[in-house]
């Protein structure tokens, strides 16, 4: 199911997880997340198609790092 944002951009949700933010004018994915054991708590999201940029959550980064 594809939600609005105000941004322009169209969310993606497979249940409760998101999974893709799309340009809503032109469809390329913008992001695409991993889901963290929360309902709707992404832990990691990569800009684009590609793995080589990623960004994670503050949560995410402080697990990591221990």
């Amino acid at each position: 199911m594809f939600y609005p944002t105000a941004q322009g951009s169209l969310l993606r949700y497979a249940g409760s997880a998101l999974i893709t933010e799309h340009n809503a004018s032109t469809w390329p994915v913008l992001r695409r997340y991993v889901q963290g054991p929360g309902s709707d708590e992404p832990l990691v999201w990569y800009e684009g198609t590609g793995t080589s940029d990623r960004g994670c959550t503050p949560t995410s980064a402080a697990v990591s790092s221990r």
